[in-house]
């Protein structure tokens, strides 16, 4: 249970930072923050390998035998110092040539902001493949102990700096990286073990060609969810662009509740797959009505959430994007399909389609943002989002009718989404008569009854579901 809290909260944080944001932080600034945190992410990615997933595999190769254990956590953990050490010297050099490249508006700068976002996320990649040993070897007391730290004391900062220093972004960033580094600093002084610059192939070659080998498709998941802002800078200003990325951030809740339902349900949703008898059917097509009734939960909660930014903020640039929210919901709506899909891909252990397909929806969206945003603005990048998200969909439904023989149930998902569906259009409408905030409260609460009485199995069953991850 605490790796699954922790779980949500990690990438949670900066949710529940966005009121502290709100109240400090221009929309301009808001912008110049995401820019550099879409840099930061992407290079950090490519630079750190993410060796944290090829510990999550290997190590149960090494567990039977503590020393051996630490030997090769130790080889693992000093590489990604080591690469991660030369990237911030080469980064540290041309960093302000790549964001004159990549950026148009003067005002996103490598020095300081860059270089921070770029050190926060190396520690934390380094800091991530202590914490795989961690948890994989269930010491729980150790895990959340670093990990709420971390969280608590960022914050902590993160609010000093911005309240009480009016530091802006520029708090945010040091908020950010300080507590990751005193960890970083606690575990090389305190885990002797972890640093051993006397490498051996052995132990580092199968898992830098583990790390490889899924570095395509890591980087392209988080490049298909990072470009849209990169396009609208190209077009917009940054006022523009914070403001998205607001609405973006908020969705982002959506993510994290679908993640932590995934991994609720994908032992029971493998289990049939490999099972595959005359009950499959019924089970998977059941299942497919929980994960959409979850999505669409999350969905209806985002939508009440954004029609009262009143309560959070003043600042009518930020209330501004009320009007948005609901089609950005509409644009999710497919994205939940999209994800339960992907669930039994990764199953069938088809990565490679799965870039490719990604990959596909990625270029797709490209082309459609840049035909729709300098006419639409914000609402061309929703609408170029929809678009795609719906084409993913088929593009995955049709593989997966591939990959399985199990008969797939298109009314249910008809059954399923309709009722929201016709309450999104219907707040639409009536946003504009009665208010977004009174119109979503209406959404949420006619949405929980819908699905009360069309989907009381359903909701039995995620109960029930829920109930067994928490024992």
């Amino acid at each position: 249970m605490w790796f699954t809290l922790l779980g949500f909260l990690r990438p949670a944080i900066k949710i529940f930072l966005i009121p502290l944001y709100l109240i400090k932080i221009s929309p301009a600034d808001y912008g110049v923050l995401a820019l550099i945190l879409v840099f930061s992410t992407l290079f950090g990615v490519v630079v750190s390998l993410r060796l944290s997933l090829s510990v999550n595999t290997f190590y149960f190769d090494y567990n039977q035998d503590e020393s051996l254990l630490k030997k090769y956590v130790g080889q693992i953990f000093s590489v990604a110092v080591l690469v991660c050490l030369v990237a911030f010297v080469f980064i540290s050099f041309l960093g302000e040539y790549a964001f004159d490249f990549i950026f148009n508006n003067e005002s996103i700068v490598f020095y300081p902001l860059g270089i921070l976002a770029v050190a926060q996320v190396f520690l934390s990649s380094c800091n991530s493949i202590y914490f795989t040993y961690l948890k994989n070897g269930f010491r729980v007391k150790e895990y959340v102990f670093f990990n709420a730290t971390i969280i608590v004391f960022q914050i902590l900062i993160q609010a000093i700096l911005i309240l009480v220093y009016d530091y802006g972004i520029l708090g945010i960033l040091i908020g950010g990286l300080v507590p990751v580094a005193i960890v970083f600093l606690y575990l090389i002084l305190t885990k002797r073990f972890l640093i051993n610059f006397n490498l051996e192939s052995k132990y580092i070659k199968p898992s830098l060609l583990f790390s490889f080998g899924f570095l395509p498709v890591t980087f392209l998941v988080l490049f298909e969810k990072q470009i849209d802002r990169v396009i609208l800078e190209r077009y917009l200003d940054l006022e523009q662009v914070g403001l998205y990325a607001l609405l973006i951030g908020m969705m982002s809740l959506f993510n994290i509740l679908t993640r932590a339902y995934d991994n609720a349900i994908k032992p029971v949703l493998y289990q049939a797959l490999k099972d595959e008898d005359e009950n499959t059917s019924n089970t998977l097509n059941a299942m497919y009505g929980t994960y959409i009734v979850v999505g669409v939960f999350g969905l209806s909660s985002i939508l009440l959430v954004g029609s009262h930014l009143h309560l959070i903020t003043d600042n009518l640039k930020y209330l501004s994007i009320t009007n948005y929210f609901p089609y950005a919901v509409l644009a999710g709506i497919p994205m939940i399909l999209v994800k339960y899909e992907i669930l039994v891909i990764l199953f069938y252990k088809k990565t490679f389609l799965l870039s490719i397909l990604t990959l596909f929806k990625t270029l797709v969206m490209i082309v459609l943002m840049i035909l729709l945003i300098p006419k639409y603005g914000i609402y061309g990048a929703i609408g170029s989002l929809l678009i795609s998200n719906i084409l993913n969909f088929i593009s995955f439904r049709v593989l997966n009718s591939k990959l399985s023989k199990v008969r797939f149930r298109y009314t249910k998902i008809l059954y399923t989404i309709m009722p929201f569906l016709i309450l999104l259009l219907l707040h639409i409408y009536l946003g504009g008569i009665i208010g977004h905030s009174w119109s979503s409260f209406i959404v949420f609460v006619f949405t929980l009854i819908s699905f009360g009485v069309i989907e009381k199995a359903t909701l039995k069953q995620i109960f029930s579901s829920l109930q067994s991850k928490l024992r």
